[in-house]
């Protein structure tokens, strides 16, 4: 490997995620979302928290 990170941000629509997604992607990176409306707008938001 040559010193690239790589980091994980996961998107869910369910619940019970809540109980496993802190322990998978850690704090700040997951949301959960209420709908499957909200897709687009949780994606621009991480699109904006992710680009350089």
């Amino acid at each position: 490997m040559d010193g690239q990170n790589i980091d994980s941000y996961g998107l869910a629509i369910e619940a019970k995620v809540k109980y496993y997604l802190p322990q998978m992607f850690g704090q700040n990176h997951y949301q959960i979302l209420t709908s499957p409306n909200d897709l687009l707008k949780s994606m621009l938001k991480l699109y904006d928290k992710i680009k350089y």
